[in-house]
């Protein structure tokens, strides 16, 4: 699958309040049609049976063209309820990456085969088509990898298989890195001078980054019960975090004082959302791309790097509490890594690596 835009329609409109509404009505529009059967990628396409691995509204009217095959799209199936346990957005990118091995079976002559007929030749023959035609990157070659060897080791657990095809898989070196990074040091007042300007609701997202480490789903779904003002901790239930155990973060001493005093709040219902619609707390959460579409037209307008992305804010926390010397205990626990180790990994991977002895104290030639 591929991403497409679309652009009709919008040059028509002359304010941004008019974009936001043109695009509402495109996202409608698209929804119904998709709930309707349509299928942008294979016209004309079906969906074999009611199942995780294809679009729900379209599978409901096929669902009974095929019946009961041992296929790699019955077993998955079987599997997916062992990782429903983890984070969601987890449990979607293993639905996502099996569904495309699904679809790939299917494209070439596979996909109503029974499981065992996935020889190692088919599934090198996918990862192949991910590095040369999809041209991924390794990290996501990796976690294909990753999934499909949890999912096969499943099947020989289980008796379904008696070899897995998960072998000699080809690799990559390619290096597609979009993730954020941190923000340099000589861009972050502008970030933040024009943030603070335009978008005080931002601002507050912005903050709730880089002083508290919080991941956006926390954020878009954070509730004012979430917040101790007196103890200045912030509780977040287990629902929302990756390694589903409860975490609570410090709101360092001049974020409590924002928001005591710029948003008060300790005056809204516990369970009014303190991101919420119209730019102040309340029932309903904002739209999941929002704040970042908001962030990216500043970064755009201010001509800054595409690399920086809204995410990015915490990463610099991050940056700069480790130049601040804060402990490596202290972030851990900040950041809701499960170890140590895991903090290491973050730091090496999102910020690189930084010595004051080298920095300060290396012999002069």
């Amino acid at each position: 699958m591929s991403r497409f835009r679309v652009y009709d329609g919008f040059t028509e409109c002359k304010t941004r309040r008019g974009k936001y509404a043109h695009g509402e009505k495109l996202v409608q529009k698209y929804t119904d049609m998709l709930k309707s059967g349509w299928n942008p990628f294979e016209s004309g396409s079906k969906a074999i049976y009611e199942d995780s691995l294809r679009y729900a509204s379209v599978a409901r009217v096929f669902k009974n063209s095929r019946a009961g095959n041992k296929t790699f799209n019955y077993y998955s199936n079987k599997f997916l309820p062992e990782v429903r346990g983890m984070a969601e957005k987890t449990y979607k990118n293993y639905i996502s990456k099996y569904r495309i091995f699904d679809n790939f079976l299917t494209k070439n002559g596979y996909g109503g085969n029974d499981i065992s007929t996935i020889t190692p030749e088919i599934v090198r023959d996918f990862f192949l088509f991910l590095i040369n035609d999809e041209q991924l990157a390794k990290i996501t070659i990796t976690k294909y990898k990753h999934m499909l060897e949890r999912f096969f080791n499943w099947c020989l657990k289980h008796k379904y298989l008696r070899l897995s095809p998960m072998q000699e898989i080809p690799t990559t070196t390619r290096q597609n890195d979009t993730a954020p990074r941190p923000i340099n040091e000589a861009d972050i007042d502008k970030l933040v001078g024009r943030i603070k300007e335009t978008d005080r609701q931002l601002w507050l997202t912005v903050q709730l980054e880089y002083y508290c480490f919080l991941r956006p789903a926390e954020i878009r779904f954070a509730r004012i019960s979430w917040f101790d003002l007196a103890r200045g901790v912030i509780s977040v239930p287990k629902e929302m975090i990756k390694t589903r155990t409860d975490k609570t973060v410090i709101i360092p001493r001049q974020f409590r004082e924002y928001l005591m005093n710029d948003w008060k709040i300790q005056l809204f219902p516990p369970d009014y959302y303190l991101v919420s619609q119209n730019g102040m707390p309340g029932q309903s959460p904002l739209g999941n791309n929002n704040l970042r579409n908001r962030f990216n037209i500043i970064r755009d307008n201010l001509s800054l790097p595409r690399e920086y992305k809204l995410y990015s804010f915490k990463h610099t926390g991050n940056a700069r509490t480790a130049d601040a010397g804060i402990s490596m205990y202290d972030r851990q626990r900040q950041n809701g890594h499960s170890s140590m180790r895991s903090t290491e990994e973050y730091l090496k991977n999102k910020i690189g690596f930084k010595s004051n002895e080298l920095e300060n104290d290396f012999p002069t030639l």
